[in-house]
């Protein structure tokens, strides 16, 4: 038998088929050499089983030559084993105008409508070497089959990632975070405007940060956003660049000096997503100019209730004993933020809770965002005292369950001497809602029929939803509802409760030296540590404190135990004493670790099987860890000042907490410490509950607090103080507790009803955390990712049914993968088990590995010809079925909204033997499990039988696509302008009742609406795969 090859030949390589068309160079009786000229390779095959395909193009086709003119194949000859073929000459003109896709390499083109023009000799030596068969047509033809499991895959990954583009909840779905109501309700509402300018002022605990992430991800994800700027306290840089990567998988560039000095350009046109200190910023002229040079999409500033604006840019109206004292740093860092605010689109602000700060510091947030709207503050506090009815309002219609009752609500705030004009717009608005159902009360015998009527409502789904479209209505008209959320734990679920356990010691001897600074006094062992000569003992030999830690230890060897004290070197002598004297392993988390080194420590305590039971951390265990897991809180010492406490508190006291949360603080009797757990404890009740004003208070207060409590040391130190100082410091104690008492009661009584259920979602007829939660118990994600892992060949070891430990292998098809390589990742598609291990990454539709992964598959061939059996008793054998998947193309330059309309998505159509379409026949999964891999050798000999059939079928199916694709481009439109015309009526309206709308947002709308219409209509096909059937 002799060699198939011949010298000159082309050939494609079945493995490697991006190497383009091959030639044979040389040749023997057992081994031929096959030259690549378009990558400068060459590949030696054994003759026998060689990998390779001949490349023998059929009449019709358009080919290229190595000059890179273009031709039609007409026909061809055989001569000598190399193949002559026929072609006529086509521009590029041509070519576009006959196939109408300027992509295809290899193709079906129509006859020349102009003439015939000369035919002409192409000796297939002179083919061009980059012609390629990538498209599912052409590797058909040409042999280049794949598996079944391939052309499967590529068709589920296309469904479902379809459906999740549509869906409500896309961006939203990838965050390393436990699923709470509020946070993803703020998201979602904020999210899909376009450039948001929101002040977020959620209390402590309530999740502000997690709240930007969300927003600043789905916008990334949704393609709204390209460039983000987060400016926060210096202190907090670290944990919010440990939060977006560990939770959003955002890779932020930390900016600094140090970083800036090594570009020569604009450092800040060097990144995409930045992170830097406000405090730096503000401090370097140099440096905001370049920051303002820059352009922003949106600008996310944190603490913001610490920037204060100068006092001759405050609003007039605002009363002279809530102006601050401001600083000249706090002034360049308040017009830093306020002319960034106005050059950038989108803008956060995170805030403390507004009423802590007073009325015009709230304001003069309220003005960053919108300074026209937010120009005087009386108006503003005006304005506000007029929504006490609507909140009331409210409530009664969410009681109500018919359409009567309803309907004589808004009647009766409408006849309310204080009704505002937005109520007859509201009254309106029910009328449209109900339109068959408003009672006209002119007729007795209507309004007993409409009865009837309303009876029959109340079981209606419409109704409720209905019901809840007019609550929102109401909500949104609310001054501030649209630019300010602000949830507190009074409208939260969820908390657990605190529980105190004071524990007065002894004070050491040794600690009786002068310690008339606060410093000394609250931490006196650091004092004592530094001044000790050599042989004199640590001071945990004698200190009370750590005896008692021990000893609370051992009662409760069952227990997780978080530790909390100021200083680091406190936690190594803790760490160390505790290890050496009593056995304890102990975690420690400090600011000499790198971040590494703390998601271990955390991970090492998170640990319930083989973990740290202790943990030590240093104040820096107060900023971004949350240990909720975790019910036993040990205040080693006392911080300076009550946020600080709070925040110690909030690591454990968190939505999630299971228990009730035991702190234990231990001090010294006669001693200054004693006097500060008095005022955090009787006076400021920031112990056992949240306390708004003790920020506020502390500070008032704070001369007095250092005069009385640390600069006469000696009076607390001696049981026979002086009758004056006891006076003193009882009397401000008590006026202490007065004043918290009475500011926490003016916050209480000032809370917004409407604000709360506009921030948390109350009464939102579907959570948008149920829709993520059933896409999370779906797992189609991780079903998908792992069969593209084993397509792909890398190494997965399975931890357990939805965790893996995915790793690169010398097996891989591909020579890298996103976001892998030898080290590996450990990835779980488990929201719980995530949560629990830090070291884990979260598997979801929005994770950048899973995202590129996909898109790497399907921009590649994989899956796109196939050769299949169908073993069918009802069918004769050797009947022929051919499946196409068409892929819906869209402009590249279209709308960032298209996707959720028209996202990329398969036309599956199921051709029979005459061209007939059996797509609703035959179901694809049906289908697809009844069907048979072919033999290569075979697959080969069947379409080269059946080529002509096949062709004719393509035509075909073409035509059937494209009626398949006007009825997307109808449904898709009529979707579209139903969703945009919604949006635009809502803002013309809220704008229309002095709701702060932006005229941008407006017409940012409409202009949408006409660019995804635009979009759908220049929409067109493109075959993606092809599945040959055989009946047998």
């Amino acid at each position: 038998m002799g060699s198939p090859f011949s010298l000159g030949q082309r050939w494609i390589s079945d493995t490697e088929p991006e190497l383009g068309l091959g030639i044979v160079e040389n040749l023997d009786h057992r081994t031929v050499e096959i030259h690549f000229l378009s990558d400068g390779v060459a590949r030696k095959y054994m003759i026998q089983n060689a990998p390779l395909t001949r490349a023998i193009f059929k009449s019709g086709d358009l080919v290229s030559d190595i000059d890179q003119n273009r031709f039609r194949i007409e026909n061809l000859n055989q001569q000598d084993d190399l193949l002559i073929y026929q072609v006529t000459p086509i521009s590029t003109a041509d070519e576009l105008s006959q196939t109408g896709a300027s992509s295809k390499t290899l193709d079906e083109a129509d006859p020349d409508p102009l003439g015939s023009p000369p035919t002409l000799s192409l000796l297939e030596t002179r083919l061009s070497p980059h012609l390629s068969f990538k498209s599912a047509r052409d590797r058909l033809f040409c042999g280049q089959i794949d598996k079944l499991a391939l052309f499967n895959l590529r068709h589920d990954i296309c469904k479902h990632h379809c459906e999740i583009q549509q869906s409500e909840v896309a961006g939203l779905l990838g965050a390393k975070t436990s699923l709470i109501p509020h946070q993803y309700h703020i998201a979602s509402e904020v999210a899909k405007r376009h450039a948001p300018r929101v002040l977020l002022a959620d209390e402590v605990g309530l999740g502000k940060t997690i709240e930007a992430g969300l927003i600043i991800h789905q916008q990334l994800i949704k393609g709204l956003i390209k460039r983000v700027l987060i400016l926060v306290p210096e202190n907090l840089q670290h944990q919010w660049l440990v939060e977006l990567l560990r939770k959003f998988n955002l890779q932020f560039s930390l900016f600094n000096e140090e970083r800036c000095e090594t570009c020569q350009d604009n450092p800040f046109d060097s990144a995409q997503l930045i992170l830097c200190s406000l405090d730096w910023l503000a401090n370097s002229p140099q440096r905001s100019a370049q920051v303002l040079e820059s352009e922003w999409d949106i600008l996310v500033v944190d603490e913001a209730h610490h920037l204060t604006a100068p006092p001759n840019i405050s609003s007039q109206n605002t009363p002279s004993n809530e102006n601050p004292q401001s600083t000249a740093q706090e002034c360049n860092k308040y017009s830093l933020v306020e002319t960034l605010a106005h050059l950038t689109p989108g803008i956060l602000l995170l805030t403390a809770t507004p009423q802590q700060l007073g009325v015009n510091s709230h304001f003069e947030r309220l003005k960053l965002l919108d300074p026209l709207r937010y120009h005087d503050v009386a108006a503003f506090q005006a304005e506000n005292e007029h929504f006490t009815e609507v909140a009331e309002l409210i409530e009664k219609l969410q009681q109500c369950d018919s359409t009567d009752a309803i309907f004589q609500c808004i009647s009766a705030a409408n006849e309310s001497p204080s009704a505002t004009p937005s109520m007859s717009q509201i009254a309106d608005q029910a009328k449209e809602l109900f339109p068959n159902l408003a009672p006209e009360h002119d007729d007795p015998m209507e309004t007993k029929e409409q009865s009837e009527v309303d009876k029959r409502s109340q079981t209606n789904k419409q109704f409720q939803i209905n019901k809840q479209q007019l609550i929102t209505s109401l909500t949104d008209l609310h001054g501030t509802g649209r630019v300010l959320f602000r949830n507190t734990r009074a409208s939260i679920k969820g908390f657990p409760g605190r529980k105190l356990f004071d524990i007065p010691l002894k004070s050491p001897q040794e600690y009786h030296i002068s310690a008339s600074q606060q410093e000394s006094s609250l931490r006196p062992e650091r004092a004592y540590q530094d001044n000790k000569s050599d042989d004199a003992p640590n001071w945990w030999a004698f200190d009370t404190r750590f005896s008692w830690l021990a000893h609370f230890i051992t009662e409760n060897k069952d227990q997780k135990i978080l530790i909390i004290c100021h200083h680091a070197r406190t936690v190594l002598n803790l760490e160390k004493a505790l290890r050496t004297q009593y056995g304890y392993a102990v975690a420690m988390f400090h600011e000499g670790m790198n971040i590494i080194e703390r998601d271990r420590a955390a991970a090492y305590f998170s640990d319930f099987d083989d973990g740290a039971r202790i943990l030590a951390c240093s104040e820096i265990g107060s900023e971004g860890r949350n240990f909720q897991f975790c019910h036993h809180l040990v205040l080693f010492d006392l911080p300076a000042v009550p946020d600080l406490l709070e925040q110690r508190i909030g690591r454990l006291d968190r939505i999630g907490q299971q228990h009730t949360i035991k702190i234990y603080a231990p001090y010294f009797e006669q001693h200054p410490q004693q006097l500060l757990f008095r005022w955090y404890h009787h006076s400021l009740d920031c112990f056992e509950h949240l306390s708004p004003s003790a920020q506020q208070v502390n500070t008032e207060n704070q001369a007095e607090i250092s005069r009385l409590f640390f600069a006469s040391n000696e009076h607390a130190l001696d049981s026979a103080a002086d009758d004056d100082w006891k006076n003193q410091v009882e009397a401000l104690l008590k006026a202490g507790r007065q004043q918290t008492q009475q500011l926490n009661q003016n916050i209480e009584s000032g809370r917004d009803r409407i604000l709360e259920i506009n921030s948390s979602g109350l009464f939102s007829h579907q959570q948008i955390t149920d829709q993520v939660e059933h896409i999370d118990h779906q797992q189609r994600v991780s079903q998908l990712f792992t069969r593209l892992l084993d397509q792909y060949g890398l190494r997965t070891d399975r931890i357990n049914d939805l965790t893996y430990v995915v790793k690169a292998s010398d097996e891989m098809l591909v020579e890298s993968f996103p976001g892998i390589n030898e080290d590996g990742i450990s990835i779980t598609f488990d929201r719980e088990q995530a949560l629990k291990r830090e070291e884990w990454q979260f598997g979801s539709w929005d994770h950048p590995i899973i995202r590129d992964s996909f898109e790497m598959f399907l921009q590649d061939h994989n899956g796109t010809a196939c050769v299949a059996l169908y073993p069918n008793k009802k069918l004769p054998a050797g009947t022929l079925l051919v499946e196409f998947l068409y892929m819906v193309d869209t402009p590249s330059n279209s709308s960032t909204g298209l996707k959720r309309f028209l996202p990329n998505q398969h036309i599956r159509i199921l051709c029979g033997p005459k061209g007939q379409d059996l797509t609703s026949k035959i179901d694809f999964e049906v289908l697809s499990e009844s069907l048979e891999n072919v033999d290569k050798g075979q697959a080969k000999s069947l379409i080269e039988i059946k080529a002509d059939e096949i062709r004719t079928l393509i035509s075909l199916s073409e035509d059937h696509a494209e009626q398949k694709l006007q009825v997307i481009k109808q449904e898709t439109q009529a979707q579209s302008s139903a969703y945009y015309d919604t949006e635009i009526n809502r803002l013309q309206r809220l704008k229309k009742n002095s709701a702060p709308v932006r005229e941008s947002e407006i017409d940012y709308f409409i202009e949408q609406k006409s660019k995804v219409q635009e979009a759908v209509d220049n929409s067109g096909i493109r075959l993606d795969a092809i599945r040959v059937i055989f009946v047998n």
